[in-house]
């Protein structure tokens, strides 16, 4: 079994080496939003999050395949692995997108980028 809940928790110090390595994936982050404090409360949040996440579904999982049956230990599986990894990837963007947008220094940038441009629309 792997342990990636201590992992994601190692993680979530200010010098944490995946630190929004991901995050790139999603948004082209430019070095220096990735600099910002704004991007290292963020990051540290999701990845606290996550290790929450995997702490908490593997003991479930410990729990069902100790008590459990086998066909009820994969139901428990099923139902803790592809829909809170769903939600949970989703906020994540969510999130990150809006600790963005409501910061002081960001925020207005963002706001400027996505207005449409004069005349656009006519």
């Amino acid at each position: 079994m792997r342990c990636w809940g201590a992992r994601c928790s190692c993680r979530c110090s200010p010098a944490g080496p995946w630190r929004g390595v991901l995050a790139g994936e999603f948004y082209p982050f430019t070095p220096e939003m990735r600099a910002s404090q704004v991007f290292d409360s963020a990051m540290a949040r999701i990845t606290a999050v996550w290790a929450g996440y995997f702490f908490t579904r593997g003991l479930l999982r410990l729990i069902a395949l100790l008590t459990l049956s086998t066909n009820r230990y994969v139901h428990v599986v099923a139902l803790t692995d592809a829909p809170f990894l769903l939600a949970l990837l989703g906020w994540s963007v969510y999130y990150t997108a809006a600790v963005f947008r409501r910061s002081d220094l960001w925020g207005p940038m963002i706001l400027a980028a996505e207005a449409p441009a004069p005349g656009a629309g006519d």
